[in-house]
């Protein structure tokens, strides 16, 4: 019995990501950062099928994370040569070290370990989408 009641719950919980999904992806098409955002983290709460606690505990450091990540990358863009090249990956290496223990805080690692792939398979999502729309 509970476990047909968890199937309809989970069940309803995918219907509504994937719903909650093509909405967002329709406010992305119209250009909003927000709607990409809220549509990215969607997309790696179901795939890395994270609870409501674990997301609700991941996201705003992940959102710190790229928040600084982004800050490293402008700060390097245009700056072609081979020593600035190390420093950003050394810097990119440094956020991660920092970070990845406070994402374990939250995360199994099984699900930490799928992060890089959710995040691969979501540009190529975004990337398949804007091929499809021009």
């Amino acid at each position: 019995m509970k476990t047909q009641l968890f199937h309809k719950f989970r069940t309803t919980i995918v219907i509504l990501l994937m719903v909650t999904s093509s909405s967002l992806f329709l406010q992305a098409q119209a250009g909003t950062f927000d709607g990409i955002k809220s549509m990215q983290v969607a997309f790696i709460t179901n795939y890395l099928d994270l609870t409501s606690d674990e997301a609700e505990a991941f996201f705003p450091r992940y959102n710190d994370y790229q928040r600084e990540r982004k800050e490293i990358k402008l700060k390097y863009k245009g700056k072609s040569d081979v020593s600035n090249d190390i420093d950003y990956q050394q810097e990119l290496l440094n956020l991660k070290k920092t970070y990845m223990p406070l994402f374990a805080e939250v995360l199994p690692q099984e699900k930490l370990d799928k992060l890089p792939e959710a995040e691969k398979a979501f540009i190529r999502l975004l990337l398949e989408k804007a091929q499809n729309n021009n």
